[in-house]
């Protein structure tokens, strides 16, 4: 079932002085359920694109349609559209946690979406409670100041907060920036797990391609202010002058079958996910 549908959408940066094209006719559908990659370079246009998901920003042309929300350049209709619940559906974590944890304990954090939407006090408390369990933090940090924990429970604090709004879509920016190879595995591990266990929509917003190959179905390559492919990641990484054009490098296990091809060890181009190269190469073993 189709949840977000974006036509021919633009996008211009206006202070009042100086005007900057971000978005260039975009066009861009998303699936219930699927898991989709949004990758480019920097100025690529990606993360605005991901801000016209849930109306932060607006399309200075074009139409975007979200749920029952139709958007359009016309700002006075926009206006009447009631977007705070559009919000509540698409829930954006940003890269760097910080920039949403605002209040004094982790619970009041989580707590503040339900209350905006009306729960009670007690509900809410449940729902963060509840929520904090779901995305692996202990109880006894419930009372401590959010900017004081690790970045590892910062963004889980952050993740819990748009979780306690129970938004379909979940989009998250640059989720594994900052982590070591370990951290990077357990974080997406623990994404895809919320994934299945909620039946929620994944948007992943990356620089990483190894995140791409191993753990999405679908890759949207945004580039000079468009989209310039969407499809199977095993597509795009089996075109290198594709991927060297959009100024990305290939996932390492694709470099490695590369690399074994080059010395007569036959690997189909569509394996990229580490599980799937582990797998083949065992099964070769097996046939001699």
């Amino acid at each position: 079932m189709r949840q977000v549908q974006l036509s021919d959408v633009g996008y211009v940066y206006d202070d009042g002085y100086n005007k900057t094209t971000a978005l260039e006719g975009v066009e861009l559908t998303i699936e219930q359920g699927e898991c989709l990659a949004i990758v480019g370079h920097t100025g690529s246009g990606k993360s605005t694109l991901v801000q016209h998901l849930n109306a932060l920003l607006q399309p200075s042309s074009g139409i975007v349609e979200a749920f029952d929300f139709t958007i359009t350049a016309d700002a006075k209709k926009n206006r009447k559209l009631g977007l705070s619940n559009l919000r509540q559906k698409v829930g954006l974590v940003f890269q760097y946690p910080e920039y949403q944890l605002f209040a004094e304990t982790v619970l009041e954090d989580i707590m503040y979406g339900p209350l905006n939407f009306g729960a009670s006090q007690q509900e809410a408390e449940n729902i963060a409670h509840e929520m904090m369990k779901l995305v692996g933090l202990p109880n006894d940090i419930a009372q401590r100041y959010p900017l004081a924990l690790s970045g590892g429970q910062m963004r889980r604090v952050a993740v819990a907060g748009i979780l306690a709004m129970n938004p379909d879509i979940l989009v998250l920016d640059e989720p594994t920036v900052g982590l070591d190879p370990k951290g990077q595995i357990e974080m997406m591990e623990f994404f895809l797990s919320l994934q299945q266990k909620l039946q929620k929509t994944l948007v992943i917003v990356t620089h990483n391609m190894d995140v791409v190959a191993n753990y999405t179905n679908r890759m949207v390559v945004m580039k000079e202010k468009q989209k310039v492919f969407d499809g199977k990641p095993s597509e795009f990484f089996e075109n290198r002058e594709q991927v060297e054009s959009c100024y990305m490098e290939l996932p390492h296990t694709v470099k490695l079958a590369q690399a074994l091809r080059t010395k007569g060890i036959s690997i189909p181009k569509e394996i990229i996910t580490f599980e799937e190269f582990v797998n083949y190469i065992k099964e070769l073993e097996g046939n001699q």
